[in-house]
């Protein structure tokens, strides 16, 4: 049988299962989620393989994406290029998540850009509802989420972040 548009759209989605309390939203000079415990999310990549963030015994460095994102068009390349480059940091795990899925915008399938920007990451899908991303308190894209060995939330950015900042927040996790 061949594979219909409603297939495609409908494989960019996941089911994660989410345990825990939201996280407020990000806001003034300080983030009010930090050493918060972490919501838990569990679910899967394009694949089936199984994902998840928030209480994994690792830090993690968490990174909401939109495939039609303009500023995540641009942080998804630089950050694969710095986690190319450095390694990365030990003891800290990065996860990707797909989040505001639309098949009328550019990019369209996000899996086919996130493999051709190289991403070799564990990923994890959100669901139609943007069920994560929201829990984690994200209001913008790109959204990351810097997560504490013990799954307390370190801190969360709104909006990209260069290799340098990334690298100087990655350090105190």
């Amino acid at each position: 049988m061949p594979t219909t548009t409603v297939d495609v759209v409908a494989a960019q989605y996941g089911a994660p299962q989410i345990t825990g309390d939201p996280l407020p939203p990000v806001g003034g000079s300080s983030d009010p989620a930090a050493g918060l415990p972490s919501p838990v999310i569990v679910g899967a990549d394009y694949d089936g393989n199984r994902s998840s963030i928030g209480d994994t015994g690792n830090a993690q460095a968490v990174l909401f994406v939109a495939h039609w994102c303009g500023h995540c068009q641009n942080e998804l390349p630089e950050v694969v290029r710095w986690l190319d480059e450095t390694g990365g940091v030990d003891g800290v795990d990065f996860v990707l998540v797909t989040v505001a899925v639309d098949p009328n915008r550019p990019n369209f399938p996000p899996s086919e850009w996130i493999a051709g920007e190289g991403w070799s990451e564990p990923i994890l899908l959100d669901d139609a509802d943007n069920s994560a991303f929201l829990m984690f308190g994200g209001s913008a894209i790109p959204f990351w989420v810097f997560l504490n060995p013990d799954g307390t939330v370190a801190t969360r950015v709104e909006g990209a972040m260069g290799g340098d900042e990334l690298a100087a927040v990655l350090a105190d996790l």
